[in-house]
């Protein structure tokens, strides 16, 4: 990440997401559970934000997410 520093792309960007647990623990309106498999990479998702100069998380329904799970669910069948 210092390479986003050092070439000036540590932009503001938006995280939009369809899950609410994903969105409610990044900005800290969930607690994070402790025994979840996905604690590490949830951590260091957290430590990462850190090198952005603004990140908003916005939560949306699945239906409003219809590209990305389009984009999902090709990977999976490949």
């Amino acid at each position: 990440f210092d390479i986003l520093k050092q070439n000036n792309l540590a932009k503001e960007i938006e995280v939009v997401s369809d899950s609410e647990m994903l969105v409610g623990q990044m900005t800290g309106e969930l607690e994070i559970d402790k025994g979840g498999s996905y604690v590490s990479d949830c951590l260091r998702a957290k430590e990462l934000i850190k090198y952005f100069l603004g990140i908003k998380f916005r939560w949306i329904s699945r239906k409003e997410n219809s590209e990305a799970n389009l984009l999902a669910s090709e990977g999976v069948s490949k």
